[in-house]
């Protein structure tokens, strides 16, 4: 059985990038997922620097530097200071930037809506199940990660 639940993820996953290939095969497929993920997390926190980055998306450092470093490149985000601290280096999103934001939301919401096809058949029971399952694997998936962080 464990064999089986192990093939079936990793059909879900492959199917899930198809899928992602399918939707927008040439606007966003030139970025990846941590790159996606910290320019949404830059358009929609106040003023974010690297650490309050860092602890939002539970990424370290390093991490998200070297993704700024990348969006910075692809002139997706810039850098500014407030006055009162010219210390700290905050982020904001770019015009090309808010551009790949709003396709990165359109792709979700297709998300949202096909899957929604799928859940709304399952039974109250089914999704209480589902949900449980999906909690209690991404909570071993994070304490995987702190593991491996340490």
């Amino acid at each position: 059985m464990e064999e089986e639940i192990y093939h079936l993820m990793t059909e879900f996953l492959e199917k899930q990038e198809l899928l992602n290939r399918f939707c927008h095969p040439e606007k966003l497929s030139v970025y990846g997922t941590t790159e996606l993920h910290v320019l949404k997390a830059i358009r929609e926190t106040a003023d974010p620097n690297v650490t309050s980055l860092s602890k939002d998306l539970k990424l370290t450092k390093g991490a998200i530097s070297k993704t700024i470093r990348k969006l910075q490149t692809k002139k997706l985000i810039e850098s500014y200071r407030r006055e009162g601290n010219r210390q700290k280096v905050y982020y904001r999103v770019t015009a090309p930037g808010e551009e790949v934001y709003a396709q990165h939301e359109t792709r979700d919401e297709g998300w949202k809506q096909r899957n929604h096809e799928f859940l709304s058949q399952l039974t109250t029971e089914e999704m209480q199940n589902a949900a449980r399952y999906m909690r209690q694997y991404n909570a071993f998936l994070e304490h995987v990660i702190k593991r491996e962080l340490s």
